[in-house]
């Protein structure tokens, strides 16, 4: 894949992801209907972190969901992020020049 499609791709994978980000935000913050899920997530929540604590899915069952969730992306998502790959570095093309004509001595007549 070229860089000019590759770029293309990861603006429009971020520009799809902002449009469904930004239409599930207004959802969950401005209307009724994500009030009442917000509020039915929450109590969820509440009555799961309980069964989670007890079966070693979560350490500290006094969290809320967000606290929980950013222990989750630094103890085990970014430690993943934060192994060294490496990238393969390709040599620059040299460039084959046409071999220069030998000079030959013209016979200048008599």
């Amino acid at each position: 894949m070229t860089e000019d499609k590759q770029t293309s791709g990861n603006f429009f994978s971020g520009l799809m992801f902002g449009a469904i980000a930004g239409a599930a935000s207004y959802f969950f913050l401005k209307t009724e209907e994500g009030k009442k899920a917000r509020q039915k997530l929450a109590e969820e929540w509440e009555k799961a972190k309980e069964e989670m604590a007890k079966s070693g899915a979560i350490e500290d069952a006094t969290k809320s969901l967000p606290e929980t969730v950013q222990h989750t992306i630094e103890h085990i998502i970014e430690p993943k992020r934060l192994v060294k790959t490496t990238t393969i570095k390709r040599a620059p093309v040299k460039r084959m020049e046409a071999p220069k004509k030998k000079e030959t001595k013209k016979f200048k007549g008599v």
